[in-house]
C-alpha cells in the first residue's frame, strides 16, 4: 500500500491557492487535498499504471486515461458535494468521473461523469458550451454528459449527496493537452484535509 499527500501554498492574485504539480496520475496513489482549492500546473500522462475507468455512462468499455489526475476525499460533514474545475487554458477539453465509496481501483462504478467537449468530425463549430469550466453545481440536473456537445450539455452535473465517512474519488482527464486546472470544492459538505485513502 502506498500513500501520497502533498501540500504547497503559492500566492496567485490576491488570494492563496495550493499548487500541486507532482504525479497523481494513478488511481492507487491519488491526491488527497489539504485545502478546498487546489491548482494542478500540468498533467503527467497516465502515471505508472494505465487505469481502467470502470462502469460509467460516458466512456466506452475498456477505455482508459491519457492525461489524468486522481483526487480522493473523505467526507467529514454531510451535505451536498459541489465543485468547479477551471482549465488553465480556457478552451481545453477536460473530462471527469466521480466514484462514491470505491473499494478497489479494479472495481470502479461511477455516479457522475462528463465526457462532453469538442465535436470531432463535423463542420459545425458548436462546441463552445462544452469547453472550459465544468463540475457539479446545484442548478444542474444532469447525471452525465456523453461525448461531443449535444443538446443542453454544458459540462456541469447535479451535486452529490454525501454522508460523514463517505469516500469520493474524482478522476480528471485533459483530452486536449497536458495543461492543468484549478479545482474549487463547494457545496454544504466538508471533507477531512490531509487524509490519505488507501487502495490496493
Amino acid at each position: 500500500m502506498r500513500k501520497l499527500t502533498l501540500c504547497f501554498i503559492t500566492v496567485i492574485g490576491s488570494y492563496l491557492l495550493p499548487a500541486q504539480s507532482v504525479n497523481f496520475a494513478d488511481c492507487i496513489t491519488p491526491l488527497t487535498p489539504c485545502f478546498s482549492s487546489i491548482k494542478i500546473e500540468k498533467f503527467n500522462g497516465t502515471g505508472s499504471v494505465i487505469d481502467q475507468l470502470g462502469e460509467n455512462k460516458c466512456f466506452t468499455s475498456g477505455e482508459t486515461e491519457n492525461n489524468s489526475i486522481w483526487i480522493s476525499i473523505i467526507i467529514e460533514q454531510e451535505g451536498d458535494l459541489e465543485f468547479s474545475i477551471k482549465p488553465l487554458k480556457t478552451n481545453d477539453d477536460l473530462d471527469f468521473i466521480v466514484y462514491k465509496n470505491p473499494t478497489s481501483c479494479n472495481k470502479l462504478k461511477s455516479i457522475r461523469c462528463v465526457a462532453s467537449g469538442e465535436n470531432l468530425g463535423t463542420v459545425y463549430n458548436n462546441s463552445y458550451n462544452c469547453l472550459g469550466n465544468l463540475g457539479l453545481k446545484k442548478a444542474s440536473k444532469d447525471l452525465w454528459e456523453s461525448k461531443g456537445c449535444n443538446g443542453d450539455a454544458d459540462g456541469y452535473l447535479s451535486p452529490i449527496d454525501v454522508k460523514k465517512g463517505d469516500r469520493v474519488l474524482i478522476y480528471v482527464n485533459n483530452y486536449s493537452s497536458k495543461n492543468g486546472f484549478e479545482l474549487n470544492f463547494e457545496g454544504t459538505c466538508t471533507f477531512k484535509k490531509f487524509e490519505p485513502i488507501p487502495f490496493y
